[in-house]
């Protein structure tokens, strides 16, 4: 029909309905051929005649000549009227014809599209071409709105120019061109056919690449068509490009001062129009499907990433595209992941049906008709149904899950087919309609791996737009796909299906309903969506106040109880903001954590898988039951909060699983509203001020506790507040109660209450403005080489570490976008570069990280440690890496664990708790049945929770061995990388120590060149304006210049001269200050700034006036850009978030800028300290101004450590302020930082300072106010104890300087002071005892020996010094006192007498602290302190023996009594060094072993007499034997002895020792000589052996007492359990007779060469001389029990613990085999195996000591036990050998295998050869022949006969 034609229709449509007898004229259209038999049955299949008219019409509309057969057929029923009212009406075609065209312009054009832009100028042009004028932006606006609906409106962009765009609007892909469609709209105008080409055009997709991708040629072809469309030609343009090298990258973010700049030759209007060819390439860009390229083109992959890739395609969950929206570049599925399939059934017309198609067995030309026929139908039901929907083709769907596989098609044969497909099934009265509600297909490219052709998902999206669809019911015929009948189609469940011509009439009934439903569902989400928008510009403005979320905010959550009809279905649905607001705590007041319905709690720790910390108020109510009958319970969970970053979950109103019931109002504020009140004010006391924002979410009306409690909160928090509520009803009570109570005024409830934002649109709004999504899984290696997935929740459970994944960075959809990408990379690279921390992404990104020359002999020693090259009873390894600030040891470490990621378990300790030591050992085992030892950075943690950590570890790792299945060697590898502000350890002499590697201030030669190639790399981006000017990255920069100081400098003066606002000075003076002198160089929380930063700059998240939102930003995102340039952020854990800080860029910048700071203001640091103190900054009470607190007392107490391992004087700032400005200045700093900080450790340092200035009534009082505030603290007690040894030290030091001798008042009174810090070092003593340390405190042992060592030089200063003699005799006779220090007094003068004794214990004290236990430490510098100690704990023993002790072995005629005569030799025995076992052999070294000999032999010679004299103390026992054994030991030559004679002898003595030295102060050697020297072997049957019952008596005794001196090693259950330390092992049990049978440790380590770890059992002189005893190992694998049997034949079992737990279950309850150890705490098994390793093929293998104790055993070439079938066969063969060889020799016990044995061998033979019977394979009867031989042989032995006899 004509448009002139079908415009009189137009205007008498409703005339038309009431009138036209359809019945009457369709008989008569039928003949005329007008109408088909589906038109007749569409219009017949309408329910109303007015409805049958109008569809009538509509068909005749789009066919031929319809017209004048409508006449006719009007005609013919006698309806002439009707014709004349047609002819009268006049035709105004014209304007219809032009919006026709206009119309048909948009559709061919244009699609809706969510979230898309379309210029208003490309839609003017696109029409021009079809009507030839024109339109101005008003008729634009009014024909899309027209066409498309409210839905597409139009967005004006403010800027530089202003844009306008219609939003919701795209252009398509493809279309025909413009000539075509002109010509098709011209025939259409002409003849009112359809037949004209109104088809959708699906041609080639552009290959146009993105804008920044274009070269500069790309570039210039693209400009020159561009320019060429809009009449524009000028030549200069290209050329400028040209000449500029201006790529695609450089256009992309040239602004108008750079076009002003590069073409200044052009009009205004020119360079305006370059501006707009720039945004419009840009919002093409965002409509670029995938295509064929996408592969190739979005990123070019390295070796490495393809790797990387093949990774990434393991992935196995996708997200569809967005429904209704285009594909932008670097979409893609994964072949073989699955996809989540939403809804795929009618839901609520909105939602879209998903609904997946795949048939891999269909060619080309059927898979086109297969997907043209699923398309009809998939859209007809859609459109009938008035529900969205996407048809996805290449996706195969299972019962549970949809798989993405892909399809190999012809895209445009594809969209072509589809376009005719519609054209030809819908009928054409609706096709137009058809066309706009189909949108065309999206081909979305699968990624997989070894591509030989492109994959693609086709996704046709179907949109029935109310507007559109009307009432019309979509009938389609199917004829081209074979099918004859028109259908019907509309779904039904999840299937598609035909309505039967019975049920059309209903169909039809419903249309008004569906039409008005669709309707209300899309009115419904255009308000949502206009209310989301309103609210959500009011809700950001509220929430975040123009700031973002990176700043340092602390959002509350308060909950009400849930409606009762939100069950946990809805609740994952709409209240994922929960989550995605990371808020700080959480307030819920609701107590069911498990209700019928859900809870969110249960829906955060389920299914968000969060680890929360649970509260209740009454945890913090001070006068609650519970904190008031555990006074340390509250100030602990304060403590404890402070420093967690674990959420924290605060239930208000009860705690189902506690029991706690819910309260009702009247009861809740009787009981729990001071515990809320409590909660509240403890977190108002530690958030910084201004930085909170509370939020209270209204889920139902079931608030009136939550509104309650609201009053506190808003009283606390003003204008820093909001209320969430989905409706008005549910918020109406909570706002009217408010303003009742005058809480709040009507304008700030208005401007602070959101309501009527839905759940999940809240949710929505979070997760965008957040960025917020589900962090990628974490995969970890496991030992047999697959990965296992860490699950979110065990994630979130170990939250002290940084888990390293084998898989880091690759599970990112962020490496899907090569844009992205490339965005990414830049910032991670300046963030590095500008000396920020480094990140994982910066090693994923090949060449941002330069490996240091030390990496590889790092790496060396890391693998070598974790293969086991650490001390057998050592499970943790331990590596140092120690760095000078700022020289990238943080970073060398991280690359380590980067390189070791996909072997071994890795990750970064975040901080120290109590939970750390758990959390490695879970990490560690997690699904791992045999795991590898993992490795673990801690990177500059504070060193006492180090060692605190350590000795943990080594616990549970003996925990864990002794529970495994398998034994392992290295529980986990502690990787500890240490700041040193200066380095110069020497190569030590412990082996040891050598695990450690260091990295300075200096860079090798390539490492300069790389950095200088990186800077020339930095520089050509900038050039191209792709990236940051390389010289405002400092850190990157002081690298490049390898730390040239002129560079800091110059840098320093030019940054700092830019910054002029008084605030930031300041701020960068007291952090350059801090940075400078913390050797941790921790940040500075930057809200403690607010006090100074916020004069300028408000951060109060409330109102600036009624009615109005804050828009201004906090401080630290207003710092100005050379603050910027200086500063880095990093943060650290606390109050359940991690806490923001500020820190100068690197350490040297921050010294220099110090001092130019200073120089410029002419201070001292003394100056900047005291301003400091005295600022807001520290004089707040919060948790961040306590954190700055915390960082000053560092600044001021922590000492540097020194090459030798002892510690510097003072801290760095305190030795700075006194060397530049005099002890008064640091003297005042120190006492102000004690006066703000009342922290005894700051007292002990004024203490100190004072004791350097000699200031000593100063540094006595500050000594005893630290001992006040903190009295069980042994370091305290050691500084009082030097203010007083300090003073005896400067008055000898100036009686040598000035020769003046003290007189008996000054020689007193200095006597008291000695004595004064004798008694502070021994009360140092018996605090430390019971400290919770790791390493106990052994300075007061040291300590009181020095000062006693002070007071005895002191005598020689007294002006009545009697002499060196009369002194002597003073000090070691009870009743002498020379007549020259009678004046002293008795009470003096009884001290004195008292020295000799004191020292002796002290000195043994010492000595077994030394010796009995290994003093450990992680630390390199510690270690070499512990040997510096020794050094020192040797030369005051020479001092003192020197008074003590005696020169002569003749003893004075004048000792006439035995017990004086002993005393002398005792006393020279210990001046010769017979002080211990220990002492005894390690004798000073000399040239010429006869000098140790004989001294040896003079000490033996000397304790003999005192033991013969009847009178002997244990000591001389010990000593005695000791002296015999140390000869031994050490190998040296002694004249032969009686060997029978001597041993009987030393055993008479052991038992004789044991019977009188067994008391509360016994030695250890008594215990030790009695086991050792008694325990019963075949070789010792002829001595004279003690009772076995007294062994084990000796045994129980021996362990009591080593506890009594060494309370620390207490076992489990004691308060000092976790810092154990292993006890030193000096002897085993060897093969020999009498003292051959023990054996000294150093000599399995001859040569001096120590082995590590349990290499040393396999070393030749082990396997020599080492005798294995066998017994039952324990169901625990902590002891072994030894059955012995005593020279009268009785057998009795004996209980030896094992040197380590033996996990090995299989060896539980089993016969094993051990050495037998002697250490101070008892004897031990180690080396415990199942098999004998001493018995070998050689044929020299002797029996074994006892009987029971015999087994054949295996050993293999490389050392190791095999339990294998294999072995059995070699074990069988060695005894057939051995058994060959002997010969008739067999009944010889010292020459052969025993009769016991060969029977023994019997039963395993018989039972071999009972398992091979049941299997007769060819093998095995070799096998049995063999065995058969050789059982044959042995049976022939006539004791081996019997016994078999026996037997059986």
């Amino acid at each position: 029909m004509e448009l002139s034609q079908w415009s009189k229709i137009q205007a008498n449509w409703t005339f038309l309905l009431a009138n036209v007898d359809v019945k009457g004229i369709l008989h008569s259209l039928y003949e005329s051929e007008t109408i088909n038999d589906d038109d007749e049955e569409r219009i017949k299949a309408e329910t109303t005649t007015r409805d049958q008219c109008a569809r009538l019409l509509r068909i005749l509309k789009r066919k031929h000549n319809s017209y004048e057969a409508f006449r006719n057929a009007l005609q013919k029923i006698d309806q002439k009227f009707i014709i004349q009212k047609l002819r009268d009406t006049s035709s105004d075609s014209a304007p219809i014809e032009e919006d026709d065209k206009i119309n048909a312009a948009l559709v061919e054009n244009f699609a809706e599209s969510n979230g898309s832009q379309v210029s208003t100028a490309d839609v003017q042009s696109a029409i021009a071409k079809y009507i030839h004028r024109e339109l101005d932006e008003d008729e634009v606006s009014k024909s899309v709105s027209l066409c498309f609906g409210s839905d597409v409106s139009l967005l004006v962009e403010d800027g530089e120019y202003a844009i306008r765009y219609f939003t919701n609007l795209r252009k398509k892909a493809t279309s025909p061109t413009c000539d075509k469609m002109g010509e098709d709209i011209e025939n259409r105008s002409k003849d009112g056919s359809s037949k004209g080409k109104h088809i959708r055009h699906k041609s080639k997709q552009s290959k146009r690449k993105p804008l920044e991708r274009m070269s500069m040629e790309e570039l210039i072809k693209t400009m020159e068509c561009k320019i060429k469309e809009r009449n524009m030609p000028n030549p200069k343009i290209t050329e400028t490009f040209r000449q500029q090298k201006v790529t695609g990258e450089v256009y992309h973010y040239m602004t108008w001062d750079e076009i002003k700049t590069e073409f200044p030759d052009l009009t205004y209007g020119e360079r305006k129009t370059l501006l707009i060819i720039r945004d419009e390439l840009q919002k093409e860009d965002e409509n670029i499907s995938g295509d064929d390229e996408l592969l190739s083109e979005s990123i070019e992959y390295s070796e490495d990433e393809d790797v990387r890739l093949e990774e990434d395609l393991q992935r196995r969950v996708e997200s569809l595209r967005k429904f209704d929206t285009t594909l932008k570049t670097g979409d893609y599925y994964r072949q073989g992941s699955e996809v989540i399939t939403h809804v795929t059934r009618c839901h609520n017309m909105i939602e879209p049906i998903r609904d997946f198609r795949h048939d891999p067995d269909k060619g080309q030309d059927e898979l086109l008709s297969w997907i043209k026929e699923q398309v009809i139908r998939f859209s007809a039901a859609c459109l009938n149904d008035r529900t969205n929907g996407t048809l996805y083709f290449g996706i195969m769907k299972s019962e549970d899950h949809a798989e993405v596989v892909g399809l190999s098609v012809d895209r445009e044969a594809i969209s072509k087919g589809i376009n005719q497909a519609i054209k030809d099934c819908f009928y054409p009265d609706q096709y137009e309609i058809a066309m706009k509600c189909i949108r065309e297909p999206q081909f979305v490219s699968v990624l997989y791996k070894n591509p030989k052709s492109a994959l693609y998902v086709i996704e046709i999206d179907i949109v029935p737009n109310s507007k559109l669809t009307q009432e019309e019911a979509f009938f389609v015929t199917l004829k081209c796909f074979g099918h004859s009948e028109m259908v019907l189609l509309r779904w039904h469940d999840t299937i598609v299906e035909k309505i039967e011509y019975k049920e059309w009439r209903e169909f039809m009934s419903q249309r008004n309903q569906l039409k008005q439903l669709r309707e209300e569902r899309e009115k419904s989400a255009a308000q949502v969506k206009q209310i989301s928008e309103d609210l959500r510009t009011k809700f950001e403005g509220l929430l975040y106040a123009g700031n973002d979320m990176s700043d340092d905010m602390y959002r509350m959550l308060f909950l009400s109880p849930l409606d009762s009809c939100m069950d946990q279905n809805f609740i994952q649905e709409n209240f994922d903001f929960v989550n995605s607001l990371d808020p700080t705590i959480i307030f819920d007041f609701s107590p069911e954590t498990d209700r019928d319905g859900g809870s969110i709690y249960k829906y955060m720790e389920e299914e968000k898988e969060k680890v929360l910390k649970v509260l209740t108020t009454d945890d913090f109510d001070k006068n609650g039951k519970e904190n008031k009958e555990k006074p340390d319970r509250l100030p602990n969970l304060h403590d404890d909060i402070r420093s967690t970053s674990l959420k924290q979950w605060i239930f208000c109103n009860g705690y189902d699983p506690l029991g706690k019931l819910q309260l009702d109002l009247y009861n809740w504020k009787q009981q729990r509203s001071e515990g809320f009140k409590d909660t509240l004010r403890f977190y108002k006391d530690e958030i910084p001020e201004g930085r909170v924002i509370a939020i209270f979410c209204l889920f139902s009306k079931n608030y009136d506790i939550m509104l309650e409690a609201a009053e506190e909160v808003l009283i606390k928090f003003q204008h820093q507040w909001m209320v969430l509520a989905p409706n008005e009803k549910i918020a109406e009570n909570w706002i009217a109660e408010l303003l009742r109570r005058q809480s709040v005024d009507k304008e700030t409830v208005k401007v602070r209450s959101v309501i009527g934002m839905p759940w999940n649109h809240i949710s929505q709004t979070v997760s965008q403005l957040t960025g917020s999504s589900d962090e990628a899984s974490v995969e970890l290696p496991t030992s047999t080489g697959a990965f296992c997935r860490v699950k979110e929740k065990v994630k979130n459970e170990l939250f002290d570490l940084d888990i390293v994944g084998r898989n880091e960075c690759q599970n990112n959809d962020v490496i899907k976008d090569q844009h992205k990408l490339r965005l990414l990379k830049a910032e991670v690279e300046e963030h590095f570069f500008r000396g920020g921390p480094v990140k994982w992404w910066n090693f994923w990104f090949p060449g941002l990280v330069l490996k240091r020359h030390i990496h590889d002999k790092l790496m060396k020693l890391v693998k070598e440690t974790l293969d086991g090259s650490i001390d057998e009873e050592d499970k943790v390894g331990i590596i140092h890496l120690y760095h000078q600030p700022g020289a990238g040891g943080s970073t060398t470490a991280r690359q380590i664990l980067w390189d070791l990621k996909s072997e071994y378990r890795c990750c970064v300790l975040k901080s120290i708790t109590d939970e750390t030591c758990e959390q490695i050992s879970a990490f560690r085992r997690y699904e791992a049945e045999d795991p590898r030892p993992s490795v673990i950075l801690i990177d500059n943690l504070e060193e006492d929770k180090v060692n605190r950590l350590y000795s943990q570890l080594e616990e549970k790792a003996r925990v864990e061995y002794r529970n495994s299945e398998k034994p392992f060697k290295v529980f986990c590898l502690l990787l500890l990388c240490r700041r040193k502000t200066t380095l110069a350890i020497k190569d030590f002499k412990v082996k040891k120590d050598r695990n450690y590697v260091m990295l300075h201030h200096e860079l090798a030669e390539n490492e300069i060149a790389w950095f200088h190639e990186k800077n020339r790399d930095l520089e050509e981006k900038h050039k191209l304006q792709n990236g940051v000017d390389p010289k405002l990255l400092l850190s990157f920069n002081i690298m490049k210049e390898n730390f040239n100081p002129d560079y800091i400098q110059n840098s320093v003066k030019a940054f700092c001269d830019d910054i002029t606002k008084p605030n930031e000075i300041q701020l960068l003076k007291f952090l350059s200050v801090m940075n400078t002198f913390d050797l941790d160089f921790q940040p500075l929380p930057v809200s403690a700034f607010d006090v100074i930063m916020n004069e300028e700059v408000l951060v109060s998240y409330g109102l600036v006036t009624p009615g109005r939102l804050r828009t201004g930003r906090s401080w630290e995102c207003c710092m100005s850009a050379a603050l910027k340039v200086l500063l880095n952020r990093a943060s650290r854990a606390g109050l359940g978030k991690q806490i923001p800080g500020l820190c100068i860029v690197n350490h040297l910048f921050a010294k220099e800028i110090m001092n130019y700071i200073l120089k410029s203001e002419k201070k001292g640091v003394s100056d900047v300290m005291k301003e400091m103190l005295n600022s807001p900054i520290v004089r707040s009470r919060n948790m961040t101004q306590k954190q700055v607190l915390k960082i000053v007392k560092d600044v001021l107490k922590k000492r540097d450590t020194l090459e030798n391992g002892m510690q510097e004087k003072f801290s760095p700032i305190m030795m700075f302020i006194e060397k530049e400005e005099g002890q008064d200045k640091a003297v005042e700093v120190l006492k102000m930082g004690f006066e703000m900080t009342n922290d005894p450790m700051i007292a002990q340092q004024v203490s100190r300072l004072f004791i350097h200035c000699k200031n000593w009534e100063e540094a006595k009082k500050y000594a005893e106010e630290a001992t006040k505030l903190k009295p069980q603290n042994s370091f305290l007690w050691d500084t009082y104890g030097q203010v007083y040894k300090s003073q005896v030290y400067d008055c000898i030091k100036n009686c040598l300087q000035t020769g003046e001798k003290l007189g008996q008042e000054e020689g007193t009174k200095m006597v008291k002071i000695a004595l004064d810090a004798i008694d502070k070092f021994r009360e140092e003593q018996r605090i430390s005892e019971q400290e919770k340390i790791t390493s106990q405190n052994k300075s007061g042992f040291v300590a009181e020996l020095r000062a006693t060592n002070m007071l005895l030089d002191l005598f020689i200063q007294f002006s009545f010094y009697p002499g060196e003699t009369k002194v002597h005799k003073f000090l070691i006779d009870r009743k002498y006192v020379p007549p020259e220090f009678k004046h002293f007094g008795d009470e003096i003068l009884g001290r004195l007498k008292g020295l000799h004794n004191a020292v002796d214990d002290t000195m043994r004290n010492l000595e077994e602290k030394q010796n009995h236990v290994k003093d450990e430490t992680v630390d390199v510098y510690r270690r070499r302190e512990q040997h510096l100690f020794r050094d020192q704990v040797i030369n005051l023993r020479e001092n003192l023996d020197n008074y003590f002790g005696e020169n002569s072995d003749e003893i004075p005629p004048q000792l006439v009594s035995v017990d004086d005569q002993n005393a002398y030799r005792t006393r020279r025995m210990k001046r010769l060094g017979g002080r211990s076992l220990s002492a005894l052999l390690r004798l000073p070294k000399s040239s010429d072993d006869s000098q140790k000999l004989a001294r040896l032999r003079n000490i033996m010679d000397l304790a003999e007499r005192n033991v013969c004299s009847l009178r002997g103390k244990d000591l001389d026992y010990v000593i005695y034997i000791g002296a015999i054994i140390a000869m031994k030991s050490l190998k040296l030559k002694s004249p032969p002895m009686n060997v029978e004679l001597e041993y009987n002898h030393l055993l008479h003595l052991s038992e004789r020792l044991f019977d009188i030295g067994v008391h509360d102060r016994a030695y250890l050697e008594t215990f030790l000589y009695l086991v050792m020297l008694h325990w019963p072997t075949d070789n010792r049957k002829n001595f004279a052996l003690c009772p076995i019952p007294k062994i084990t008596d000796a045994i129980r005794k021996w362990k009591d007492a080593f506890h009594m001196k060494h309370p620390h090693q207490q076992p489990d259950g004691s308060i000092h359990c976790g810092h154990r330390k292993k006890d030193t092992t000096y002897f085993f049990l060897c093969k020999g007779v009498g003292l051959d049978e023990i054996l000294y440790y150093e000599e399995l380590h001859r040569g001096g060469k120590f082995i590590r770890g349990d290499a040393v059992w396999r070393t030749q002189i082990a396997k020599e001389r080492l005798q294995r005893l066998s017994g039952t190992l324990t169901s625990e694998g902590t002891e072994v029990l030894v059955q012995v049997t005593s020279p009268s034949g009785n057998k009795s079992t004996i209980s030896i613990p094992t040197s380590l737990p033996i996990g090995q279950r299989g060896l539980w309850q089993k016969r094993v085999y051990f050495v037998l150890g002697f250490g101070w705490s008892g004897p031990k098994a180690y080396n415990v195996t199942q098999h004998d390793p001493s018995i070998n093929g050689s044929g020299d293998a002797k029996a074994q000591s006892r009987g029971e104790n015999i087994v054949s055993a295996r050993k293999h070439s490389d050392g190791s036990d095999k339990d294998s079938d294999e072995d059995d066969f070699k074990d069988s063969t060695v005894t057939t050998q051995v058994f060959r060889r002997q010969g008739s020799k067999m009944s010889t016990p010292q020459t052969a295998l025993s009769s016991l044995q060969i029977f023994q061998e019997l039963q395993k033979i018989d039972n071999e050869i009972s398992e091979l019977e049941k299997s007769p394979s060819k093998k095995n009867r070799t096998r049995l022949d063999e065995l058969r031989k050789l059982r044959k042989e042995l049976v022939s032995d006539k004791n081996v006969k019997q016994l078999y006899m026996d037997y059986n």
